[in-house]
């Protein structure tokens, strides 16, 4: 995930905007979730600005994950979803890299679409920031 910078104001009742809305607030800091801090509210007009935590992949998700049968010439659509640090997921699948163990049975495109191009099986994985999903197998 990017880092972003965001600007944050006091509004007239002494609360802070973020984005033109009302942000949720524990003690005069907008918060992110219940432990991370984005930005501290440090007289009646000034905000601090922060840099939003970063987030780190913790894990990656491929569905569907059966072990599947792809006939020659047939196609399977994949889908990763990554699991975040602070708990979050998202749809991460064109955001990762896509194996497959044996591209003369199955090959995997950028977007995440299995083909079966010969005989034999293949394992489909999802990688990203250092983070390899589990293997999906192929068998014919």
């Amino acid at each position: 995930m990017e880092e972003k910078n965001e600007i944050y104001k006091a509004n007239s009742g002494g609360g802070l905007v973020k984005n033109d809305k009302e942000a949720p607030m524990d003690d005069n800091k907008i918060m992110k979730n219940d432990t991370d801090v984005v930005a501290e509210k440090t007289n009646d007009d000034v905000v601090q600005e922060m840099k939003n935590p970063v987030l780190t992949l913790s894990s990656i998700t491929v569905t569907p994950t059966a072990p599947r049968k792809l006939a020659v010439g047939a196609t399977q659509q994949f889908k990763a979803m990554g699991s975040y640090s602070d708990k979050s997921t998202a749809d991460i699948t064109s955001k990762v890299n896509w194996k497959s163990s044996n591209m003369a049975a199955d090959t995997i495109s950028s977007s995440g679409l299995a083909t079966g191009v010969g005989i034999g099986g293949a394992n489909i994985t999802a990688s990203m920031s250092g983070i390899t999903s589990p293997f999906v197998s192929f068998q014919r």
